[in-house]
């Protein structure tokens, strides 16, 4: 449904037209780096699979011996670990960017992507034909909403300085990855070790990996990682109530359009 922005709206911004598409820019990077996440995630599972099957072959050659179908194993084992690794871009999820509320209400979502929808008006025409009238209140509800939606976001935080927390929250989750690649690397090193010595090959569960590198984290990474993430919980309990509210305004009809009120936005 095009959202009509009133043009006194419009003018509060410098170029309002490359402000929202550079917002939809944002939305469409943040929706393919979320695909990558989920890509990279897949491949991590797979990666730890790979790795516990071929500590448990070498358990079992350490025990036994070589043998032709222990090495074919192993062999398929490391080949599953060596391709899902491939596949593991290191992409790590960050929160989406959020915009001013009069430039969030002229972009909607279209399938998997966003895209721009609005009209630059002078004022919200008053049609004399029932459906145009209900369109007309759904529009005044939705700008309202939009505000509101707005001002409950920014008493949190600003808009920018949401963006600049969600870019250092990605450096810190950047570091968290290295310092996962070098431990696993390490496990994997010496297991190999223990492995080719007879020794017994201890199982290092993914729990225990995370449980390193969150101590690898400095105590103003932890710090900040904990307020943002509280933070993130809030603006996502405020954007879900948005879009219940954006759900049930399109779902009115002549006789509740008028008498409808939005239930109030969550602040704590």
């Amino acid at each position: 449904m095009t959202c009509l922005i009133l043009k006194s709206q419009a003018a509060q911004f410098k170029d309002f037209p490359a402000a929202v598409q550079a917002y939809v820019d944002e939305l469409n990077y943040h929706a393919d780096h979320m695909k990558a996440v989920a890509a990279h995630n897949e491949a991590a599972s797979e990666h730890e699979a790979a790795v516990a099957a071929e500590h448990v072959i070498a358990e079992e050659a350490a025990r036994v011996g070589s043998a032709p179908d222990i090495e074919q194993r192993a062999a398929l084992a490391r080949a599953r670990r060596v391709k899902a690794h491939s596949k593991m871009t290191g992409h790590q999820a960050y929160p989406a960017p959020l915009a001013h509320q009069i430039v969030a209400a002229a972009v909607r979502p279209d399938g998997d992507k966003y895209v721009v929808d609005y009209e630059i008006v002078d004022v919200i025409p008053v049609a004399p034909a029932d459906a145009e009238g209900l369109q007309r209140r759904k529009n005044e509800l939705l700008v309202a909403l939009s505000d509101d939606r707005g001002a409950t976001m920014g008493a949190i935080v600003s808009p920018v300085k949401w963006n600049l927390k969600a870019y250092r929250y990605r450096e810190v989750l950047a570091a968290d990855e290295d310092r996962r690649a070098k431990i696993l690397v390490g496990v994997i090193k010496r297991q190999n070790e223990l492995a080719v010595a007879g020794k017994e090959v201890p199982t290092v569960t993914q729990d225990e990996i995370e449980k390193k590198v969150m101590e690898g984290r400095s105590k103003v990474d932890h710090e900040f990682a904990s307020e943002f993430e509280a933070m993130q919980i809030k603006l996502q309990a405020i954007e879900r109530h948005a879009l219940e509210m954006h759900a049930q305004i399109e779902d009115l009809t002549e006789d509740n359009a008028h008498t409808w009120k939005p239930e109030p936005f969550p602040t704590n």
